[in-house]
């Protein structure tokens, strides 16, 4: 490492931290706020500040993750259900209307996780609130079918409010952390 000396202090012309480009006078990195000539302890306290936003930010990021696989599992699930339904029912008309509505909504989710990847927000909303639609459309078809299936319904919705939360505060960690 390039290093040079300034006011009889041996500096370095680049952090140690982040590697950028130092002007020499500087005690703080404008770059990642890295004390330049800071003591070994704060040094130290720097890179483990650093080291355990880092690691909060990769847990937020696999909790993102699993709300966008949940979205494709769920995709999965409501294909299965179509199917078992038109297996049970295909000697009548209910069963090819079942498989066509779980088709549709499977191919929906299968969308939304393919756009999630990018913008996981709006796909998370959505599929919320096409599982909340399903639930009232069952609901009103027959009022018998309200617990049914609710543990995998409420499970899904869970995992996509998670990612939404951990979306929102990976936002935020990188906007104060970079």
């Amino acid at each position: 490492m390039k290093e040079s000396i300034t006011n009889g202090l041996l500096t370095p012309q680049y952090c140690m931290c982040c590697h950028t480009s130092l002007n020499g006078d500087e005690t703080i990195c404008k770059a990642c706020n890295y004390p330049i000539n800071g003591s070994d302890k704060e040094k130290q306290s720097f890179i483990q500040n650093r080291d355990l936003k880092n690691n909060h930010l990769k847990r937020l990021h696999m909790k993102v993750k699993n709300a966008i696989y949940t979205l494709f599992i769920t995709a999965g699930l409501f294909f299965l259900q179509g199917l078992i339904s038109f297996g049970m029912n295909y000697n009548n008309d209910d069963g090819s209307m079942l498989l066509i509505e779980y088709s549709v909504m499977s191919v929906l989710f299968l969308l939304l996780g393919i756009y999630s990847q990018k913008k996981p927000v709006i796909p998370f909303i959505t599929g919320i609130a096409l599982i909340a639609l399903n639930i009232i459309s069952s609901i009103i078809i027959s009022p018998t079918n309200l617990f049914s299936g609710i543990l995998i319904k409420g499970t899904i919705i869970t995992f996509l409010i998670i990612g939404i939360n951990a979306f929102y505060e990976s936002e935020k960690l990188k906007k104060n952390f970079y």
